[in-house]
This record gives structure tokens, sequence and C-alpha cells, in this order.
């Protein structure tokens, strides 16, 4: 279901999918947006230009800057064969007070320009409870702190999942609550190709705001 892209280099025309460490998508087009505003942040868009797709970019202050450092920590179970050696049973009692930084000091270490994964570290180290913690809940809290100071976002060139995902999530009633498992089914079982109907002739009917008919095209 992608639709062809055969540029490598995000240009000023494109449009683009926006997938931040929250787990929330944004969707612009280049040519009529250099900036936005993201997480109560104005984003000056065009330092995305001429960078390869799936690139990723961290927001530290009012810059836009490429990383190779990734802070994109997902879900994660507990592997198996692993001896857990922890439980967080004896943590219980001791939440309040386990944090040696303040809200204040947080802030202080912002406003002194402080990168956010150094927050992050900082916090973890002042943290009286982490290391006692299984590996599991280490992850679970990282992934929560790194979400709330850290901001990145990969550049994903748009595509008919990605679109049908972005609007399903954005206002499903608009698009009949077709979800990208089912426009992929929708696609397969009409059985639409270059040769598949005479003079390439097809009728279609869209009720989901031209998802099916951009399907449709995509095959054609």
């Amino acid at each position: 279901m992608a639709i062809k892209n055969n540029k490598i280099m995000i240009q000023g025309t494109d449009s683009v999918m926006l997938y931040d460490n929250r787990e929330r998508q944004y969707l612009v087009n280049l040519a009529s947006c250099k900036r936005i505003k993201w997480r109560k942040i104005g984003i000056d868009l065009r330092p995305l230009i001429g960078h390869p797709w799936n690139s990723i970019f961290s927001v530290e202050g009012d810059k836009v800057l490429r990383t190779d450092r990734l802070e994109f920590i997902g879900e994660s179970d507990e592997e198996e064969g692993v001896e857990i050696t922890k439980d967080n049973s004896k943590l219980m009692s001791n939440q309040v007070g386990s944090q040696g930084l303040t809200d204040e000091d947080i802030q202080r270490l912002k406003d002194a320009g402080t990168k956010g994964h150094e927050i992050v570290e900082q916090i973890m180290k002042n943290s009286k409870t982490f290391e006692g913690k299984t590996e599991f809940s280490q992850k679970k809290c990282l992934k929560k702190k790194y979400s709330k100071h850290v901001f990145q976002f990969r550049v994903c060139p748009v595509s008919l999942q990605n679109l049908c995902e972005f609007q399903y999530w954005m206002e499903p009633s608009k698009i009949a609550y077709l979800r990208p498992d089912a426009l992929s089914l929708l696609m397969q079982y009409s059985a639409i190709s270059n040769n598949s109907a005479p003079n390439g002739s097809t009728l279609v009917v869209d009720l989901c705001k031209g998802l099916a008919l951009a399907g449709i095209l995509a095959r054609l």
C-alpha cells in the first residue's frame, strides 16, 4: 500500500509524517508549512530538508538537530531464560522522598540549556529506588522520563498505510472507521490492477476521504 516515492532525501515540497517519542503523529506539507507548534513548542521544519528519509531529529530549545542518539524506548517484556533476582515489593512503602531532585531543580537544568537525555540521567542518579527495581520496571521508568524530558521525532514518507493510521487516530468517523488492516483487505479482495478491468475502467464509491480511491490508484 505504499505511495511511490523514489527520492532518497527529504525535499521542500514533500509531505511528511512525523512520529515522536510519545507515539504521536503529525502530518505536514513542507511546501506550505515551514513551522509548526507541537507539544507546546514552536518547531522550525526547514532543517529537515536535505536529510535522508527516516532520520531522527531532536528538539533542543529552539533548535532542531539531526541525531544518531535514539531515545525511542518501546515496551519490552522480560526475556525468556533471564533469572529475575529483584522485585518491587520493598519499594511500595518507600515512594515518598525517593527522588532527590525537585521540580525546581529540573527546571533550573532546563533553563541552563541541559539536554533532555542528560536531565534523565541526573533524575536516575538521584533516585533512591531506581537501582532496586526490576529490569522491566527500569525500562518502563526510563521510557516515561524520556518521553517527558526528551523531544525526538522521526521523519517518514507518507504512505497509504500511515495516512490511514493517522486519519483513524484523528477522526475515525470521517473515514467510516476504516482501519489500515481493513483497507488492505479491501484492496486485496478488489483484485484491481492494470489488467483487471476492460479498458482500465474502474468504478469507485469512496466514503472515507479518498483513502480507497488512493489505494486503487496506487495499484494501477
